[in-house]
């Protein structure tokens, strides 16, 4: 009674916190998303379902949470005020990212960032005087 047929469900492992840099305080979660499945059948105790759109391997233990369909296109918009903010955690324990590569910042709703806020990504660097 607790799925049906057409039912669909996100895949995902790895629950990590997402701490502050600088205070230490949890902020939020990552998850290892690794694809969805649709609930063909149910009977018993047992639920059979197809799996679609995986975008690494799934196994026994993996986590269910339903299934929401991101939005394809996400319009751009522009700060409500200025805000400085830091990447605080990049998943896979990587150094480097790309354009379709997703970050996790210390800012959000309460500093007015909503989905599709424009930022600018930069690095500071302090010139050391040659004399």
């Amino acid at each position: 009674g607790e799925v049906s047929p057409g039912d669909e469900f996100t895949v995902f492992r790895d629950i990590e916190k997402i701490r502050d840099l600088e205070s230490g305080a949890v902020i939020g979660y990552h998850f290892d998303e690794r694809g969805w499945i649709e609930i063909t059948s149910v009977e018993g105790q047992a639920s059979t379902a197809i799996i679609h759109g995986a975008s690494t391997e799934m196994q026994r233990g993996d986590r269910l949470i339903p299934r929401v369909e991101r939005p394809r296109d996400i319009p751009v918009r522009s700060a409500l005020d200025d805000f400085e903010a830091s990447i605080v955690f990049m998943p896979g324990n990587r150094w480097m990212v790309g354009t379709t590569d997703s970050v996790y910042l210390n800012v959000g709703s309460i500093q007015g960032v909503e989905v599709g806020t424009q930022m600018e990504v930069y690095h500071s660097w302090q010139v050391k005087d040659s004399n």
